[in-house]
């Protein structure tokens, strides 16, 4: 569009004539709110829905025209139609159906744009960090002095985001088995922090059915791979504490299996003092006890009498 001071400004392509075509693109007047196929659908559904995400959603489009020389009438891909790779994600977000999913203001939008044509990656969230952390650890096919490098670099994440109990909630119980051996092996003291941490994280917000069970499975895993009797003593206080919030089968049945599977006498005696100190704990155990299913240890049988 020329403005009355002969400056061009893009509205959309619209709204412009094609130099290689004898037809014209003039905007309809029956389209409720832009021109398709730039406007966004909430422009041709209800127009008073619209905002400042229905000219992000036009700007996406403006620019895949741009790079592809064709009407934007298709969601892009790999290569049809062919749109550079460094912008492909920009234009996918400008362009989502729902509004809510676009870029929320034109500030966010600038900011990356001029990381797409920078060819620079957006930034990261500490659980994307972390998540690729594992990945490598899990997909890479390092030697061991590597993959203790990556479970170095992961504890370090760790404690650097400490007080991100969603990063916690959600990558710690989720930790493949051999990467947490690995941690609890080499890094003990560092292990006996993050089951710390994630223990923590429980505590804040509201914990689901799937994170009560792959807490159970966390912290059978945790005590399966350590010998570390303070360590131990933790897991199993922290499963005999949790259960009863919510009477959770599956950390019931964790605490069971752990319990029964004790024999030595020294840690039968610590297991035993656990049940003592929680006698919600206890009542709570015993309505998952069936008759000879479960075999304990003389102290922790006293204790669950």
């Amino acid at each position: 569009m020329m403005m009355d001071d002969d400056e061009p400004r893009v509205s959309d392509f619209g709204l412009g004539k094609s130099l290689l075509s004898d037809g014209t693109t003039l905007t309809q007047t029956y389209v409720i709110g832009g021109t398709w196929p730039y406007a966004a659908p909430e422009q041709l559904g209800n127009f008073r829905e619209a905002d400042e995400r229905s000219d992000i959603h036009a700007l996406g489009k403006i620019l895949q025209a741009m790079l592809t020389g064709r009407p934007p009438t298709e969601r892009i891909g790999s290569e049809n139609p062919p749109v550079p790779r460094k912008y492909r994600r920009f234009i996918e977000k400008c362009t989502e159906h729902l509004m809510d999913e676009r870029y929320d203001r034109m500030e966010a939008t600038q900011k990356a744009f001029e990381e797409a044509a920078a060819d620079t990656p957006p930034a990261r969230t500490p659980l994307e960090e972390a998540q690729e952390l594992v990945d490598a650890w899990a997909h890479l096919g390092f030697t061991e002095e590597e993959d203790l490098a990556v479970v170095r670099k992961l504890h370090a994440h760790f404690e650097q985001y400490s007080q991100d109990e969603e990063l916690l909630r959600s990558v710690v119980p989720t930790l493949p088995r051999p990467l947490v051996r690995q941690y609890c092996v080499n890094f003990g003291d560092e292990f006996k922090w993050l089951v710390e941490g994630y223990s923590e994280s429980l505590s804040g917000g509201v914990v689901d059915l799937q994170t009560y069970n792959e807490a159970a499975e966390f912290y059978t895993c945790a005590w399966d791979v350590s010998s570390d009797p303070l360590l131990r003593r933790k897991v199993l206080t922290r499963l005999v504490a949790l259960g009863p919030q919510h009477d959770q089968r599956v950390v019931r049945e964790a605490a069971l299996d752990i319990l029964s599977g004790i024999t030595e006498s020294g840690e039968a005696q610590m297991a035993a003092e656990v049940l003592t100190a929680s006698p919600a704990g206890v009542e709570w155990l015993r309505a998952g006890v069936g008759a000879g299913r479960h075999m304990f240890a003389d102290p922790i049988r006293d204790a669950l009498a």
